[in-house]
């Protein structure tokens, strides 16, 4: 509705009138935001407009030029670094966007394989529009960032947009056990028995359970957690559709047991409170989810070398998190400089 994409692009209307159409920042319709944080009761936000009750301070207006523009190099082309290129460049700066990938959108294009997550897709469609519109932003993607490439372009900053990858823990690693990547990246035989395991229950757990049930037919879900339910953090109506959903397809949930011992034979979870044990046997697959590790390691070296006098992390390679913190953090810091 207007309301939703007014918070998200307050110009909507006048960029319509002028036939601007694709400088519309459109709604995704996550309402993390802003109904969202309605139920909260907490003060409306967007989480694609950092603007978004902030107006005094990040709205029309107070995006200031430079007095001296200042040549950076972001490392990076999803989220946080597409949108630290589009707020610097706007305000003077000249931005090289390495990305080794061959098309921009980061972690986004893992996203959107998730049932019903296509819509992210527009977060960074209006940013890529963004930047490509920008003269001051030079992208260049199917090259990995070094650090002897970086150095050639004789950077005053570098800004390190890098991300953060999927892990599970050493103790737990064997031939059984896949990361969520894995499953949406398509680099693994899915069996018919499958574990997943969801430490913090947030919505990428929920999301790959999802993914696998459309993917894959006649397959068993074994969905654990240490918390209560599916999915904690998504708002109750969405929870509701979610469980209707799942709660139809061979999927047992099964609520408050943390993972304590596993092989390649076995699984062990303890029940919460009680320290009864559980053992899952027979399983083809372990999808170990919700776990991210930054990739900042460019950060670290130009950090401690001191051969280029600003260097900052941006998004998760900064901590791991979601979108609307990537936004928010690239955001402020591309006003900083």
């Amino acid at each position: 509705d207007m309301a939703r994409q007014l918070l998200c692009d307050p110009e909507t209307v006048n960029k319509a009138k002028k036939g601007k159409i694709d400088d519309i920042r459109k709604c995704i319709g996550c309402e993390e935001g802003c109904i969202g944080q309605v139920f909260l009761m907490q003060p409306i936000k967007c989480i694609q407009n950092p603007a978004a009750g902030k107006e005094k301070y990040l709205g029309m207006g107070t995006l200031k030029k430079v007095s001296n523009p200042k040549k950076i190099v972001v490392i990076g082309g999803g989220v946080a670094g597409l949108k630290f290129a589009e707020i610097a460049a706007k305000r003077g700066h000249n931005i090289v966007l390495f990305e080794k990938e061959n098309i921009l959108g980061g972690q986004i294009n893992l996203l959107k394989k998730i049932p019903f997550r296509n819509e992210f897709s527009e977060v960074i469609r209006y940013l890529e529009f963004q930047v490509k519109q920008l003269k001051d932003v030079e992208l260049k993607l199917g090259i990995t960032a070094t650090n002897n490439l970086v150095l050639s372009e004789n950077p005053d900053v570098l800004v390190v947009a890098s991300g953060a990858q999927a892990y599970v823990p050493d103790e737990y690693k064997n031939n059984k056990v896949i990361s969520s990547w894995d499953v949406l990246n398509d680099n693994v035989v899915i069996g018919k028995n499958i574990i997943v395991y969801d430490p913090l229950c947030i919505n990428e757990g929920a999301g790959i359970v999802e993914y696998l049930f459309d993917t894959f037919e006649d397959i068993k879900i074994y969905y654990v957690t240490p918390h209560k339910n599916i999915a904690i953090n998504a708002k109750n109506e969405n929870q509701d559709i979610l469980l209707r959903k799942l709660l139809r397809l061979n999927l047992e949930i099964i609520p408050l047991h943390y993972l304590k011992d596993l092989t390649e034979d076995e699984a062990t979870f303890v029940k919460v409170f009680t320290e009864k044990q559980l053992i899952l046997k027979s399983f083809d697959n372990f999808v170990y989810t919700g776990m991210f590790k930054s990739i900042d390691n460019l950060f670290w070296e130009f950090k401690d070398n001191k051969k280029i006098k600003e260097v900052y992390r941006v998004g998760d390679a900064k901590a791991p998190a979601v979108v609307e913190l990537a936004i928010r953090d690239a955001e402020l810091l591309a006003r900083s400089i």
